[in-house]
């Protein structure tokens, strides 16, 4: 925006209808607003930051959400799947998993993984591919960018999946699709949890990677959601970057299922009345 008010105001004074010096006046006055704009932002972010923090929320479900309440969802979404993948390529390489440190990881994505590793090797033999095939350096030289990118991006889902496991605390049940999704629900809330398949999820999968429907939120997996959780009447469940919503019940995928019924009842049976 501030780019073409600058090319407006070059326009007018080129054809003499804008003074040079006022001008620049017009052109320091816009990037003051924008600045005491930004600021007031970034500040509104950070107090919602710090309360989600201070409320259990990891910190980067608690990053998204307080950017979600400044930023439009598009540019929120780009966030997600950038940044996301970049920290968790970091998380990965340095071999640690974003949970608290008393909490109790259930794993979850072990087709996902297969699947991504699969895609991952397909993207440099395409690259290869395009080098003996394409004749044009130009459009190779693109794909051969765009092969780069998608490999890494594609590795950035993959590390999202490896360092970001579902997990419950004393506090939370957290459950998530690596750095592009995540629920949370208070472990005090949760009633039961059961094996239940679903695998309908296509419809509100197109609209986001958590589906909120009659009171179930679902975080489905490539198959759908195997596991069931049934809460209290009109729970709130933190959606990552789209605030609570009121849920009778969570849905979810995980790989080892018994082991995560009996982490789950533990954990529950174990919190203090």
């Amino acid at each position: 925006m501030t780019f073409t008010v600058i090319a407006v105001e070059l326009t007018l004074v080129a054809t003499g209808v804008l003074d040079l010096g006022d001008a620049v006046l017009i052109a320091t006055g816009i990037e003051i607003l924008t600045g005491v704009l930004a600021l007031s932002l970034a500040m509104a972010a950070r107090v919602v930051y710090r309360r989600l923090r201070r409320s259990g929320v990891p910190r980067w479900d608690a990053f998204l959400e307080a950017a979600g309440t400044v930023l439009p969802r598009p540019m929120l979404t780009l966030i997600r799947h950038e940044l996301g993948g970049f920290m968790s390529i970091a998380l990965l390489v340095r071999g640690r998993k974003d949970v608290p440190a008393d909490a109790t990881v259930i794993r979850y994505g072990a087709n996902q993984k297969i699947f991504l590793l699969t895609m991952m090797f397909m993207g440099p033999l395409e690259i290869f591919l395009a080098e003996l095939l394409v004749p044009w350096p130009w459009l190779r030289t693109g794909l051969l960018v765009l092969g780069i990118y998608g490999v890494l991006w594609l590795f950035g889902v993959y590390a999202g999946v490896h360092t970001r496991p579902h997990y419950i605390d004393g506090e939370h049940l957290v459950i998530r699709t690596g750095h592009l999704a995540a629920v949370s629900v208070d472990v005090g809330a949760v009633r039961s949890v059961r094996r239940e398949t679903h695998d309908s999820y296509q419809g509100e999968k197109a609209k986001g990677m958590v589906s909120v429907k009659d009171g179930v939120v679902a975080v489905p997996g490539m198959s759908g959601t195997v596991l069931a959780v049934a809460l209290g009447p009109e729970t709130p469940v933190r959606v990552q970057g789209r605030g609570t919503v009121p849920a009778r019940a969570l849905r979810f995928d995980a790989d080892e299922l018994e082991s995560a019924i009996r982490t789950i009842k533990e954990r529950v049976e174990a919190r203090p009345l």
